[in-house]
C-alpha cells in the first residue's frame, strides 16, 4: 500500500505544480502590453527597463491574488465545470495564504516608483492608501473565509487606480 500512496502522492504533486504555473504565469499575456509598448517608444535597452519590468512585475503578482479571489468566490461553478482552480486543487485555506503573500508584495512593487522618485509623494499617498485598503479586503477574507467578491473586484479598482496615478503623476505632477 505504501508504494501505491507514494505514486499517487506523486502524480497528485505533478498536477498540482501545473495548476500553480498555469495560474501564476498565465498572467504573463496580462502584462506583456506595458513592456510591448514601452518597447514602441524606447526601442533600445536602457536604464528605463528597469522601471518598466517593475511595472511588468507589478502586474504579474497582482493577477493570481485577483484570479484566486474569483475562484475562491465561484469555487463550487469551477468544481462543476471541472476547471482544476488553486481552490479546488489545493483547498481554500492554502489558496487563502497564497492570496496573502502575493497581495503583501504588491505593496512595496507599487512604491517602487515614488521611492526612487519617478511619482511624487501625492502617488506615494495613493499607492499606500489603495494598497493598504487592499491589504484590509484581502485580511478580512482570510480571516472570515468570505467576502471573495469584494477582493476581486477591489482588485480591479487597485490596479485601474495604480495606473491613472502613475500617469497624472508623471504627465501633471512632474
Amino acid at each position: 500500500f505504501q508504494a501505491e500512496d507514494g505514486i499517487r502522492a506523486v502524480e497528485r504533486s505533478r498536477g498540482l505544480g501545473d495548476v500553480y504555473k498555469r495560474q501564476v504565469l498565465g498572467g504573463i499575456p496580462g502584462a506583456l502590453p506595458v513592456v510591448i509598448g514601452y518597447s514602441s517608444i524606447q526601442p533600445e535597452l536602457s536604464f528605463g527597463y528597469v522601471d518598466i519590468i517593475v511595472l511588468f512585475l507589478f502586474m504579474m503578482v497582482w493577477q493570481p491574488p485577483h484570479f484566486w479571489a474569483l475562484a475562491q468566490h465561484l469555487k463550487d461553478d469551477y468544481k462543476k465545470g471541472g476547471f482544476p482552480t488553486m481552490p479546488i486543487v489545493y483547498g481554500q485555506e492554502f489558496t487563502n495564504y497564497l492570496i496573502m503573500i502575493y497581495s503583501l508584495a504588491l505593496l512595496p512593487i507599487s512604491l517602487y516608483f515614488w521611492i526612487v522618485g519617478i511619482c511624487s509623494n501625492f502617488y506615494g499617498v495613493m499607492a499606500a492608501l489603495l494598497g493598504c485598503s487592499f491589504l484590509y479586503l484581502v485580511f478580512r477574507s482570510f480571516r472570515e473565509k468570505k467576502y471573495y467578491k469584494s477582493v476581486f473586484l477591489f482588485s480591479i479598482l487597485y490596479m485601474l487606480l495604480v495606473n491613472v496615478f502613475i500617469s497624472i503623476d508623471i504627465i501633471f505632477m512632474k
